[in-house]
């Protein structure tokens, strides 16, 4: 039985990852896929659009056999640490074969030449980034400019220092360098990107983006946009259907839900809380202080909040951690499932018997199977959670769901 890997947002599923599935399966010859999905939050800083529960069923419906949640404090981060937390937690399985990507040049060798250099980081690259960096460059273009240089003066294609300009390609590289790092026996896949890119808006399109989708429904206060049809093309047949069941029943979050909680927090934490706060450093704490006064919503603060130096995912992802204590990026001491196809239940018991890390079914036995870091790391994970349910069940006023009574998915 061979099993490919795949770490995604899901946020929310579509075409583009039923196709990634499908060509992973054909390409591969892998007979089960199991999915990583962030959790209530996003790595880009921002509340998923559905719990993860909900966005495990999208996502066995659109042809994954098992689902996994990566914890928010993993899955809310840079693509580095994203990326490692993922791929920790597919080797963790013990069982994964063929971790899967989406990229944007489908050039596995270009990714795997990059994330060498990134890896290893030669003196003339790492003397360059600095240069870079002291001029004021952002990270990611410093970085970029450093490869371009390093690879001209090696000999190399400069021009793949520019697969670092395109998001899925960036994920990539981080994937292929936590395999390096791990020394994981997966072997990566890359599968191009089909349809709009990442960040466009529009619906057209045999494969819209899930920035265009978010956009139609952020643009129709949350429920579905008069192109209703145009938004359900974009996905597999039951995944629009569980979609749209999933939008009346439990309706669907965004950053600025998250306003009046954050504005507390950034008045009633001092500075040096601030900064023991991951990603959220002295010079930024230092102009969230000047700036609170101005704060209106989570989205206008974080534009304001924005420099040369200082990308908006960075702050968004800040602001988050603040939000919701993130102090570090935890260990992956444990593996929670959300759902399962039940022809693929097999795969479980080869997890069982041949993982690294524990299984966990469901949380409120969950001690019995983890160590004391481990059950702490999970029950702060359920805090989280309890907060994205809180603020839910507050702007739908819908009853609140405990994570302990939260079932498996099976389909």
């Amino acid at each position: 039985m061979k099993v490919a890997g795949i770490i995604a947002e899901y946020n929310p599923f579509h075409r583009g990852h039923a196709y990634q599935i499908e060509e992973t399966r054909k390409k591969t010859g892998a007979d089960v896929i199991v999915a990583v999905i962030s959790g209530s939050f996003v790595q880009r800083g921002a509340p998923a659009l559905f719990d993860a529960h909900a966005r495990a069923r999208l996502a066995l419906l659109g042809g994954a056999d098992l689902v996994f949640a990566l914890p928010a404090a993993n899955a809310c981060q840079s693509a580095e640490f994203f990326a490692r937390a993922g791929v920790k937690l597919l080797d963790g399985l013990g069982c994964v074969d063929v971790l899967s990507f989406g990229s944007e040049c489908g050039d596995i060798r270009a990714l795997e030449e990059v994330a060498r250099i990134l890896l290893d980081e030669p003196e003339d690259y790492r003397e360059t980034l600095k240069i870079r960096l002291r001029a004021g460059d952002s990270f990611p273009a410093a970085r970029q400019q450093a490869l371009a240089a390093y690879l001209s003066r090696e000999g190399e294609n400069p021009q793949d220092a520019a697969l670092l300009l395109s998001p899925n390609n960036i994920l990539g590289v981080e994937y292929l360098k936590a395999l390096r790092r791990l020394r994981s026996s997966m072997k990566p896949f890359t599968i191009s990107r089909k349809g709009s890119g990442y960040h466009d808006t529009g619906l057209e399109g045999t494969f819209p983006s899930a920035s265009a989708i978010r956009l139609a429904l952020k643009e129709n206060g949350g429920g579905l946009p008069a192109e209703t049809e145009r938004l359900f093309a974009g996905m597999p047949s039951p995944v629009g259907e569980a979609f749209a069941d999933a939008l009346n029943r439990e309706g669907c979050l965004w950053e600025d839900d998250f306003s009046q909680i954050l504005r507390w927090m950034l008045y009633s934490r001092s500075r040096q809380e601030m900064t023991s706060i991951r990603e959220l450093s002295p010079e930024l704490a230092d102009r969230i202080g000047r700036l609170r006064n101005s704060f209106e919503t989570v989205s206008q603060f974080t534009a304001l909040l924005k420099t040369r130096e200082l990308t908006y995912s960075r702050i968004s992802r800040a602001l988050f951690h603040l939000l919701l204590d993130i102090r570090q990026a935890p260990p992956i001491s444990y593996a929670r499932l959300l759902g399962f196809r039940r022809e693929a239940s097999g795969v479980l018991r080869v997890i069982k018997e041949n993982g690294k890390i524990p299984l966990i079914t469901g949380t409120a036995n969950a001690a019995s199977l983890l160590d004391e870091q481990a059950h702490r790391l999970l029950e702060e994970e359920i805090t989280i959670c309890h907060l994205y349910e809180t603020i839910r069940c507050s702007r739908y006023h819908r009853p609140f769901r405990h994570e302990h009574t939260r079932q498996l998915t099976i389909l």
